[in-house]
């Protein structure tokens, strides 16, 4: 109870509350304190009002057991759950950048906005599970050397321009704070390792860091995937010719 908590520094507010439990805004809490019957109550804050605390402690608790309780549920997600995260994926790939609500995922789905809940936590963990699998269905392979990866670079670069939706959605979520959401490591870290084994499979130096260099090639096609129609807008193009991009990516490949 909060009259109990004997360090006041324990007591926090719906804001905190929603960051312990990784969701994006205060109001979500009183959708937890409906939505579970086991959700700390809290109680009023002095004066009155309609905005409550609660106890650090008695939060964190919850969410532990909460997180077990799902984990005994299965490691794998629900039928029901893949059906909406895969109508939250439609739904980024139709409107990358443009904010989706929990309402319309729910009638993408074909689901009861009521019902969502019994299948997903939170809209950010099915946007978080979407984004996922955009990321992952564009996830391009660097070769072991690179003679290779000049070979297929045509082929890359390609499959990357058909894949301009799913990219612009990764694009926007790491504009707005988030982080890969994939466990494998990026193209660009695989990139920068090839670099450097070929440099020193040739023993050849180079006054530009292979960091720099994966860094500058990786930004260089993210850029131009992106914001293709502008370039060629501002540049009086009908298309950027892929043999031509190629020839300067390799180019990059040398410095």
């Amino acid at each position: 109870m909060i009259r109990e908590a004997e360090d006041l520094d324990q007591l926090i507010d719906a804001q905190e509350v929603a960051t312990i439990l990784g969701l994006a805004h205060r109001n979500s809490v009183s959708t937890y304190r409906t939505r579970y019957a086991d959700f700390p109550s809290g109680q009023p804050t002095p004066g009155g009002g309609r905005s409550r605390l609660w106890v650090r402690g008695e939060i964190l608790a919850w969410h532990e057991k909460f997180r077990h309780r799902q984990a005994r549920a299965g490691d794998e997600p629900s039928e029901r759950l893949e059906v909406l995260v895969a109508a939250t994926t439609r739904l980024l790939l139709a409107n990358p950048g443009s904010d989706i609500s929990i309402r319309e995922i729910a009638t993408e789905a074909g689901v009861a906005h009521s019902d969502l809940y019994r299948h997903a936590e939170s809209k950010e963990q099915l946007v978080g599970l979407a984004v996922k699998s955009v990321e992952e269905s564009f996830r391009i392979t660097i070769p072991e050397d690179l003679d290779t990866f000049r070979d297929r670079l045509p082929e890359i670069l390609a499959n990357l321009r058909a894949a301009r939706p799913a990219m612009l959605v990764v694009v926007d979520r790491t504009l707005r704070g988030g982080t890969p959401s994939s466990d494998q490591d990026l193209a660009v870290t695989a990139l920068m390792n090839l670099l450097a084994r070929d440099r020193a499979s040739k023993k050849r130096t180079s006054s530009v860091d292979p960091r720099v260099t994966a860094a500058a090639v990786a930004g260089m096609i993210w850029g131009l995937t992106a914001l293709e129609p502008r370039w060629l807008d501002a540049l009086g193009l009908d298309e950027i010719p892929l043999d031509q991009l190629t020839t300067v990516v390799s180019a990059m490949l040398d410095i």
